[in-house]
C-alpha cells in the first residue's frame, strides 16, 4: 500500500485512528473522519511547500487522493471483519439457548420453583444450572452446584473458568442493547440484579442481590428463579413505583462457543 506523508503527518495519522478506534466511533463515522483529517493535514502540508493542489480535481493534490483512497480501504476492512465478528457472535448466543443444558435448567427450573419468594432465589438457580436430563443434579450449564450464597456474586463466579459464563453486558452491541433492558436477553440467560437489600441472616451483606433465568415461557413462568413471574423482576409494578428502583441489571451471562 503507497501512502506519502509527512513523518510528522504520518505520526499524527497512527495516533488519530488509534483514537478513533479506542473510542468505538461507528465506521462510517470513523471512515468520514479519516477523510476528513487526511484532506486538512495533506492540504497543510503541501500548502506550506508552495503546492495547494489547485489544479487537480476537486482542490485536491494526487498525494492526498491516494491516502483517502487507502484509508477507505482500511475503514472497508475494519468493518467487514467487525461484522463477519457479530455474526459469530450472535450464532453462538443462537446455539446457546436451543442447547440441551439451557433445555434442562429451564425444565428444572420449572419444575422446582415454588408458588412465592422464599429468599432463596441463588440456590435454586444453581441446581438449575447444575441440571441435566435424567439427573436432578449433575454436568449441565455447571459442573456442579457451587459454594456461594450471595446472589449479587454470581456476576463473578458464572465468569469463573469452571463455570465459563460471559457477560453482555461487557461485550458491544449488547452493552447498550440490553442495559436495563432484560426483557431484551437471550432465552436461557441468567439475570443478576443488585437490589440494594442486606442478605437474610447476614445483614452486614448491604446487597444481596437477586438472580433467575430467562426461560422464555409465555405466562407466569418467563422469568424464573426460587419462584416464577411473567415479567423481569425489574420490570415488576413494585419496582416501577419505587421512589428508586430496586434492582438494577448488572449481569446478562451466557456461555458462547460451546464453553
Amino acid at each position: 500500500m503507497t501512502v506519502i506523508f509527512t513523518e510528522r503527518t504520518g505520526m499524527n495519522w497512527i495516533f488519530y485512528f488509534s483514537i478513533i478506534v479506542a473510542i468505538g466511533f461507528s465506521f462510517s463515522q470513523a471512515q468520514a473522519r479519516f477523510i476528513k483529517l487526511s484532506e486538512a493535514l495533506n492540504t497543510k502540508t503541501e500548502c506550506a511547500s508552495g503546492n495547494c493542489g489547485e489544479d487537480t480535481p476537486g482542490g485536491l493534490s494526487p498525494a492526498t487522493q491516494v491516502n483517502n483512497r487507502d484509508l477507505r480501504k482500511i475503514a472497508n476492512k475494519v468493518k467487514t471483519q467487525a461484522q463477519k465478528d457479530q455474526a459469530i457472535l450472535e450464532k453462538q448466543i443462537a446455539d446457546y439457548s436451543v442447547s440441551a443444558a439451557v433445555t434442562a435448567t429451564i425444565k428444572y427450573a420449572v419444575a422446582k420453583k415454588k408458588q412465592r419468594s422464599t429468599g432463596k432465589c441463588y440456590k435454586f438457580v444453581k441446581n438449575a444450572l447444575a441440571a441435566k436430563p435424567g439427573k436432578p443434579i449433575g454436568p449441565g450449564l455447571i459442573p456442579a452446584r457451587y459454594d456461594d450464597v450471595f446472589a449479587l456474586n454470581a456476576r463473578i463466579s458464572l465468569k469463573r473458568e469452571e463455570h465459563g459464563f460471559t457477560n453482555l453486558l461487557e461485550i458491544p452491541p449488547y452493552d447498550k442493547l440490553l442495559k436495563n433492558n432484560p426483557s431484551a436477553a437471550p432465552i436461557g440467560a441468567v439475570l443478576v440484579y443488585s437490589s440494594g437489600t442486606p442478605c437474610r441472616g447476614a445483614s452486614y451483606i448491604r446487597d444481596c442481590g437477586h438472580i433467575e433465568i430467562k426461560t422464555g415461557l409465555p405466562g407466569q413462568n418467563a422469568y424464573v428463579s426460587d419462584f416464577g413471574l411473567t415479567v423481569p423482576i425489574s420490570e415488576t409494578p413494585g419496582n416501577r413505583t419505587a421512589r428508586k428502583k430496586i434492582y438494577k441489571l448488572v449481569s446478562v451471562m451466557v456461555k458462547l462457543g460451546g464453553k
